[in-house]
């Protein structure tokens, strides 16, 4: 034996299914899953199974068989049962009408009449409705209540006259009428305020247009017109105040 030959690696031992290297004491390959020879140099143990990637292959294709059988069944059962369905008819027992019956089919009793009594056929007659004549009598009018005002609507101040006025009081004309303001004159007099009058502001350019105005006047100055101030005041009109009134 050369030196070479002392130094060589022995070969490896391998799996006699995949041929995968294994080790001498090794029982099962790793790889496949095969038995191993017990020993170096033993003779290999009988085959009891065949190899992983066998088993798996032969599974798979059974699995392809049968789905193919399986489709191909159902197809079959869809083609023949549609046929059946739209060549089958219906039936009837022997004996027995498919037509069912009619209404006009079913008997209609009748009555025969019974020796001694006589059927009259019932007769209907229009009644006349009644009429009921109208009441000739006299008629009552309903009464119809009118609002009165009190007097025509007029201003109290003297014509073109150009002076001074306390303002008493001043009311929206779309919101109270006349008679309410004249009806505010006859209190301002019940207090003793004899020169009370109204206007509506309208007709004077020097006040504001839209108001009924209860006033004490006229005045021919206006220090006159604040002189008079207090009594109003003290009759009750704590908002009274001093304006010129001209047309």
């Amino acid at each position: 034996m050369t030196d070479d030959a002392a130094f060589e690696e022995p070969e490896p031992q391998r799996c006699p299914s995949c041929l995968a290297a294994v080790e001498p004491d090794q029982q099962y390959c790793l790889a496949c899953g095969e038995r191993l020879v017990p020993g170096p140099g033993g003779p290999a143990p009988p085959r009891g199974r065949p190899p992983a990637a066998a088993v798996i292959a032969v599974g798979l294709l059974l699995l392809l068989i049968g789905g193919f059988g399986i489709a191909y069944g159902f197809t079959r059962d869809d083609g023949t049962s549609t046929k059946a369905d739209s060549t089958a008819k219906p039936t009837t027992a022997r004996g027995s009408s498919a037509v069912p019956p009619t209404a006009s089919s079913a008997a209609v009793p009748t009555f025969t009449s019974v020796p001694g009594t006589t059927f009259e056929q019932p007769t209907f007659s229009t009644s006349t409705v009644p009429t009921f004549p109208t009441s000739t009598g006299a008629t009552t009018t309903q009464p119809t209540t009118t609002q009165q005002t009190s007097t025509t609507e007029q201003n109290d101040w003297p014509p073109g006259e150009d002076g001074w006025a306390v303002l008493l009081m001043s009311r929206d004309t779309e919101q109270y009428d006349y008679a309410y303001i004249t009806n505010q004159k006859t209190i301002a007099e019940g207090k003793g305020i004899s020169n009370a009058g109204v206007l509506n502001s309208d007709d004077f350019f020097t006040l504001n247009p839209g108001y009924w105005v209860l006033y004490m006047g006229p005045y021919s100055s206006k220090s006159a017109a604040l002189a008079a101030v207090p009594t109003a005041v003290a009759k009750g009109y704590s908002d009274a105040y001093v304006r010129r009134v001209a047309e």
